[in-house]
């Protein structure tokens, strides 16, 4: 980005600003000590001297205040090498809660030492300056950042620093955060090279690439090893080695508490690419997208017709989804309508705190002085690269998001009625459609496994996970391993418990390298047995959840359903068909208009399979065919807000077995 020199008279000012700020937290002008209490808000520390108040404030200097983005000069304690500028073209934008150096005898986390930065982004905290400055209000984002020194083409090097998440910590999820990003100048589209970007819905870190080759660019998201549980209070270690370059021979090599997490070899400069630096501290954008769902109302949505949204926006922009069609930036359409559209809108964007610390440049790994991290630099680079190459999960493929099952698939077979969990005592909310199944597993190498236990869906949109219960017969091969397993590939809570987990589909590379794991462990056991039964189970993973979801969900809801012959009226007069084990029922009926409103939106979520939009009928199933639609189906009207459809819906889909009868 090009700034523009006569700003300077502007940042001596904003330099002023941060020259003024003194440090409260210690003893007080009376040599007594301050009394410490919570601000009104709940964000900072307030300090009482003698009747006095005030707040723990930055305690760094600023170098050369008369020139554009002055350098802050941040104590060792917290940061050593590169210096640091902050750069806002507004000087209304520097806010000095922002950027604060604080104190573990005050209350705050540190890594090491006893000081650490701690960023603070409020809603509004946007800088708007005149053009042809760079306007982040202007586009659709919000940012409190400081910048490193520039590297050009050919420089090698190490950065090393460390985040920490507050438990109390508000994702915005439609949007995004940017905790981290290696900016390339002049701009670049797409830019920069690489941004590290906390995402709840992922895993808890994703790392987004922006890759070279033959100077094209290529976009790639890489779901790092720590999930939002695991960062949440917690301090996360990030380690960078890189060369610049717009040769094959620069690399960027990644190290997340002291593991190797991701490597690349090849060009990262493009031919046009001048520098790199660091920026970290908090940047969120796309916040139009947040705000128009956390706003979302029939007012709202009627301002948004009125203003030309289509149904695909509306639906879109209802229930959060990170959709192209909405846009990114001054012209996304999502940003447009917020604009027509936020007279109405009451959430505004909560405050985010982030705590950074030990930020350290250097030319080589060792004079990082890593050893007071307990980090050794030999080990570091003697590592090679584990579980999240996609090379390395042999029994997985890597789609760009999420890593997906690659083995033959299984089918499960009842045999035998299932039993439900009953007992509230042992039914967790993680623990979807628990029961005692019994069937067998039809395999193409191994022929058929019987199989019975009690099985549930572990809850969660980023896996697809089976857990099973390893105390019943059919189970036995596998429960005798449970000790030399858990030496391989490490306890959990459900392991001490006696279960066993599946999985089919993640986007947490962790999960993923366990399930190979345990695949690598049962293939090596020297147990034909335990190893048959294993892949019968894994294989089968994805059919055991349908029926899970097709059977355990049915009888739930028949179990809540109302009396059929309270309930069937509503097919009075009413034109519908039986196909097989398919109800299809003419929604062009008035008594249907709950669900023909919804067509559009439904098509759109789930696809055309069980819906015939030019005849005018919808079908419901209750057998295990189509089984993710249907679940589809009911998914997307439970989360409608219209609650005269859900009704109507549950009540035909829950009727479908009496309507057979």
């Amino acid at each position: 980005m090009i700034y523009n020199n006569s700003m300077k008279k502007l940042f001596l000012l904003l330099a002023l600003t941060f020259l003024s700020a003194q440090s409260f937290a210690g003893s007080c002008p009376d040599g007594s000590d301050p009394v410490r209490s919570i601000s009104d808000d709940g964000t900072y520390f307030v300090y009482k001297c003698g009747g006095s108040a005030a707040t723990s404030s930055n305690t760094f200097e600023m170098q050369n205040p008369n020139k554009y983005c002055p350098s802050v000069i941040l104590p060792n304690d917290v940061a050593f090498g590169k210096k640091y500028n902050v750069c806002l073209f507004d000087k209304t934008a520097f806010k000095e809660y922002g950027l604060r150096v604080v104190d573990k005898k005050d209350g705050h986390p540190v890594r090491a030492g006893s000081k650490s930065m701690r960023f603070e982004l409020r809603d509004g905290d946007c800088n708007d300056p005149p053009p042809p400055n760079w306007n982040d209000c202007k586009n659709d984002r919000e940012r409190f950042e400081l910048s490193g020194r520039g590297m050009p083409d050919g420089e090698e090097g190490w950065y090393a620093w460390s985040i920490f998440i507050p438990k109390d910590y508000v994702d915005i999820e439609t949007g995004a955060t940017d905790l981290g990003q290696f900016n390339l100048e002049p701009g670049e589209d797409p830019d920069p090279c690489c941004v590290f970007t906390i995402n709840k819905k992922k895993s808890g870190y994703v790392l987004e690439l922006n890759i070279l080759k033959s100077n094209k660019w290529t976009h790639k998201s890489v779901a790092l090893n720590l999930s939002d549980e695991e960062m949440s209070g917690n301090w996360s270690d990030f380690l960078v080695n890189f060369k610049w370059s717009k040769k094959d021979d620069g690399f960027i090599n990644l190290w997340l508490n002291n593991e190797l997490v991701y490597e690349h070899s090849g060009q990262n400069f493009s031919k046009d690419t001048v520098d790199t630096y660091l920026k970290f501290g908090i940047y969120r954008s796309a916040l139009s997208r947040y705000l128009n769902q956390k706003n979302f109302s029939p007012e709202v949505e009627a301002c948004f017709e009125k203003n030309g949204a289509s149904a695909k926006v509306i639906d879109d922009s209802k229930n959060g989804r990170n959709s192209q069609l909405l846009g990114w930036g001054a012209n996304a359409i999502s940003f447009k309508i917020y604009n027509q559209c936020k007279h109405l809108y009451k959430i505004k964007f909560p405050t985010q705190v982030v705590y950074y610390d030990e930020v350290r440049s250097a030319k080589t790994c060792k004079k990082l002085k890593l050893e007071d991290l307990e980090y050794n630099c030999k080990d570091i680079e003697s590592q090679t690269l584990k579980g999240n190459a996609a090379s390395e999960l042999s029994i997985f493929e890597f789609d760009g998001e999420r890593v997906n099952l690659v083995l033959d698939k299984v089918e499960f077979i009842e045999t035998g009625s299932f039993e439900l969990e009953r007992s509230a005592e042992y039914l967790r909310d993680y623990q979807l459609h628990k029961a005692v199944i019994q069937g067998s597993l039809k395999t193409k190498s191994n022929g058929t496994k019987k199989f019975k236990t009690l099985v549930y869906k572990h809850a969660g949109t980023q896996e697809q996970k089976l857990v099973i219960h390893v105390d019943y017969p059919t189970i036995k091969p596998l429960k005798r391993h449970k000790d030399s397993l858990e030496k391989k590939c490490g306890s959990n809570k459900q392991a001490e418990w006696g279960w066993l987990s599946f999985i089919s589909q993640t986007n947490n590379s962790k999960s993923a390298r366990n399930q190979q794991c345990i695949y690598d462990y049962f293939k090596e056991a020297n147990d034909s047995e335990a190893w048959e039964l294993f892949q019968a189970v894994l294989g089968g993973t994805d059919s055991i959840l349908d029926y899970l979801e097709t059977n355990v969900v049915a009888t739930k809801e028949e179990e809540k359903r109302i009396p059929a012959d309270l309930e069937l009226p509503i097919f009075d007069d009413v034109e519908y068909k039986l196909e097989g084990q398919i109800l299809k029922i003419n929604i062009r009926d008035p008594k249907m208009k709950p669900l023909m409103r919804h067509m559009g939106g439904l098509t759109m979520k789930c696809g055309s399979g069980l819906i015939d939009t030019k005849s005018g009928w919808i079908s419901f199933v209750s057998s295990n065919s189509n089984s993710r639609t249907q679940q589809c189906h009911y998914d997307y009207f439970q989360k409608s807000n219209d609650s005269e459809a859900l009704e109507l819906f549950k009540a035909v889909l829950s009727g479908t077995n009496s309507i057979f009868d």
